[in-house]
């Protein structure tokens, strides 16, 4: 692929990455579901501004990035907050399990 065409579409996921990062920060929510929000919008199966082989040609820029928004989630949780909703995380996590298994099962049959 082009260099080009390489630095077009990295220049379109950063700039669509900034804006929707940006956006979702209006709405009290962490920009790293901005992020994920516009990867699915530009992505292949949105509008289809990045093509499949431009994502595979984009590779080892992939894997950094993923890295770097697993450093940000991680930068999100706050151990004192998380031990004060235990129960609730728990909770939340239990039903999801069950309603998951059960969806699954049901399917299955």
């Amino acid at each position: 692929m082009d260099a080009y065409v390489i630095l077009l579409n990295v220049g379109i996921i950063l700039l669509f990455g900034f804006l929707f990062g940006k956006l979702v920060e209006q709405f009290r929510l962490p920009d790293i579901t901005g992020y994920i929000l516009a990867g699915v919008i530009i992505g292949p199966n949105g509008l289809n501004l990045i093509s499949v082989s431009a994502l595979e040609s984009l590779g080892v820029i992939t894997n950094i990035v993923l890295g770097i928004i697993a450093y940000q989630i991680g930068t999100e949780l706050f151990i004192p907050i998380l031990k004060s909703n235990a129960k609730s995380v728990i909770m939340i996590t239990m039903v999801h399990v069950i309603v998951t298994l059960t969806i699954v099962f049901l399917g299955f049959i």
